[in-house]
C-alpha cells in the first residue's frame, strides 16, 4: 500500500480509516492468538505493539472526532478480546481455585467485569448474533465470574455480593432468553455448608469449554462487522462505488 500526500480536507477521515484498519488487524491477531496454546514471546511483543499503537493513535485524534458505530463496536471488541485472551485460565485448574485477577494496562480486570462488557457488546450487536447463543454464553460468564472468587469454607462479604450480582444478572438474562434459567440453580439458596452447587459447577461447566465458546462468538461478531475501507480501496473497489469512483477516492486519501 503506497501512501502519498493526503488531501488536507479529509485528513481526519483518513486517520479514522487508519484506526479502523489497525483495529481489524489487531482484533484478528488477538483472536488467532487466543486460539493457540502458549504463544511465543515475540508474538506477545507484536500484539502489545498493536494495542499500544491503537492507544497512541486514538490519543492523537481530536476530541471532536466522530467515530462510526462500526468503529465503536470494534473498540469494545478489542478491549474484551485483549482482556479475555490474557486471562490466566490455567490457574482455574487449581482446586480450590486461587483468588486472582488479570491486569491489563495497569488496571485489574476480573471475569465479573468482562462479563458485564460481554453482555454490553452482545446487546449492541444483537442483530448480528443468535440471541439464544449469546444469552447462554453470558450466563456461563456470570457463573464463571462467581467461581473466580469462590473458596471453601465460607463466603466473604465480597463473595456474597458477587452471588447477589449473579442472581440479578441471570434474572435479567432470563427475561431475554429462557436458556439462562438453567444456570440459576448454581446461585440459589440453600447452598449448604460445602457450597455443593458451586463446587459441582467446576466439572459441569469446564473452564476450557467456556473459553472456546467465548472466542467462537467473538470471532462470529468480528466476521459480521464491516471490513476496513483501506483494504477495500487497496483491492480496487469500494462497496457501493464504481472502480473509477474508487480510484478517485484512492487519489484523495493518498493511495496510489
Amino acid at each position: 500500500m503506497d501512501l502519498h500526500k493526503v488531501d488536507p480536507d479529509i485528513q481526519l477521515e483518513v486517520d479514522l480509516l487508519i484506526l479502523d484498519y489497525l483495529l481489524c488487524i489487531t482484533i484478528d491477531s488477538l483472536l488467532y492468538a487466543g486460539g493457540e496454546a502458549g504463544g511465543e514471546p515475540s508474538d506477545e511483543c507484536d500484539l502489545g505493539w498493536y494495542t499500544d499503537t491503537i492507544g497512541i493513535f486514538r490519543s492523537q485524534l481530536p476530541a471532536t472526532a466522530l467515530l462510526s458505530d462500526d468503529v465503536r463496536i470494534k473498540l469494545q471488541l478489542l478491549e474484551l478480546v485483549n482482556g479475555f485472551r490474557q486471562y490466566p485460565f490455567d490457574n482455574r485448574n487449581l482446586n480450590p481455585p486461587s483468588t486472582f485477577s488479570h491486569t491489563n494496562q495497569g488496571k485489574s480486570v476480573t471475569l465479573m467485569q468482562m462479563a458485564t462488557s460481554f453482555k454490553s457488546l452482545c446487546k449492541t450487536v444483537s442483530t448480528m448474533v443468535s440471541e439464544t447463543n449469546w444469552v447462554d454464553i453470558a450466563a456461563q460468564f456470570v457463573i464463571q465470574a462467581v467461581l473466580e472468587k469462590h473458596q471453601a469454607p465460607g463466603f466473604t462479604d465480597t463473595q456474597n455480593q458477587r452471588i447477589a450480582w449473579a442472581k440479578e444478572t441471570l434474572e435479567q438474562l432470563s427475561g431475554e432468553g429462557q436458556v439462562s434459567a438453567q444456570y440459576m440453580r448454581y446461585v440459589q439458596p440453600p447452598i449448604g455448608p460445602d457450597h455443593d452447587r458451586l463446587t459441582s459447577s467446576f466439572s459441569e461447566l469446564p473452564i476450557d469449554r467456556f473459553r472456546w465458546s467465548v472466542f467462537d462468538i467473538l470471532r462470529t461478531i468480528m466476521k459480521m462487522l464491516e471490513p476496513p475501507v483501506l483494504i477495500q480501496l487497496e483491492r480496487g473497489q469500494l462497496c457501493g462505488l464504481s472502480r473509477a469512483e474508487t480510484q478517485d477516492l484512492k487519489n484523495r486519501v493518498g493511495l496510489d
